[in-house]
């Protein structure tokens, strides 16, 4: 390896700053440059996919394309496959989702199929009366 820079953590605001995909602080970005006499790229894809699926089975990785002709022709987007659900009914929309992203992933070739927005992020919601909370110090 030669520079690893990582963006781990970050806010939502990061989004105006940077090209990463980062939705929010329980993601994460990292950047690996290799030398110059490296093995091939996919090779050590491999070995963190498996590194990561046996040590953090949780944790969801997906590579962005790495050469700038690949990140125009994906228009920006983190894949060169981007499929969008929208529809009023949330519950659906997900339910529509994930069997979307079940039906992709069963592709041959098909690799790092995920949901991009995450929906059940645990997250505590605070109501404050800014007045009275100033009076209070």
């Amino acid at each position: 390896m030669g520079l690893i820079l990582d963006n781990i953590g970050l806010s939502g605001s990061n989004i105006a700053y940077s090209d990463n995909s980062s939705i929010g602080p329980f993601e994460g970005e990292i950047n690996v440059s290799l030398n110059a006499n490296h093995q091939p790229t996919e090779k050590y894809k491999q070995e963190i996919r498996k590194e990561i699926d046996k040590q953090l089975p949780d944790v969801i990785i997906f590579y962005q394309a790495a050469d700038m002709v690949s990140q125009i022709l994906n228009f920006g987007l983190p894949a060169p496959i981007n499929v969008q659900v929208v529809g009023k009914d949330k519950i659906a929309n997900l339910k529509i989702a994930k069997e979307i992203e079940s039906r992709i992933a069963a592709i041959p070739g098909a690799i790092d199929v995920h949901l991009q927005q995450v929906l059940d992020v645990p997250q505590i919601k605070v109501d404050v009366d800014r007045v009275r909370a100033q009076h209070r110090g």
